[in-house]
């Protein structure tokens, strides 16, 4: 194979596991009126991955507008409140509310039994070197080129 059929072959590959996948999750994310990069936030408030919007910012990689934007749509929703932090009055903690947390794990409860159909497919060792190699995949598309 030339490096142009790998290439089209990766490409199509990608897209097609990642519309699948995609189309899974929004599906489980819908109905709370919420996008995926929105149920992403919550999960990371969850399982406290996050506190802060700079942290969330941090994690994910975006703008601190693209972020802000996430979460007034949470807020209206009632998903999310802010809190001043009490040692530093700057800070503002972002939570989820008793209704967000219960969406939440709803909507992860549905991608849980999607990737699980996954794992039995595939196998945990797969799983886990895909996993390996999407990381290494994003390394690398990281990585200034030289333009």
């Amino acid at each position: 194979m030339n490096t142009d059929q790998a290439m089209t072959a990766f490409i199509d590959s990608y897209f097609r596991a990642v519309k699948g996948f995609t189309a899974a999750l929004q599906a489980a994310v819908s109905p709370y009126q919420i996008s995926f990069e929105q149920y992403q936030i919550m999960r990371d408030i969850a399982v406290e991955r996050v506190q802060t919007l700079t942290d969330i910012v941090k994690l994910r990689g975006v703008t601190k507008p693209a972020i802000a934007r996430q979460i007034s749509s949470l807020l209206r929703l009632g998903y999310v409140e802010q809190n001043t932090a009490n040692e530093d009055h700057r800070r503002r903690l972002i939570h989820l509310t008793t209704t967000g947390a219960d969406v939440e794990r709803i909507i992860t409860a549905n991608a849980r039994e999607r990737f699980q159909i996954i794992t039995q497919h595939m196998g945990d060792g797969e799983l886990a070197q895909l996993t390996e190699l999407l990381a290494q995949l994003n390394a690398a598309l990281e990585t200034p080129t030289n333009e």
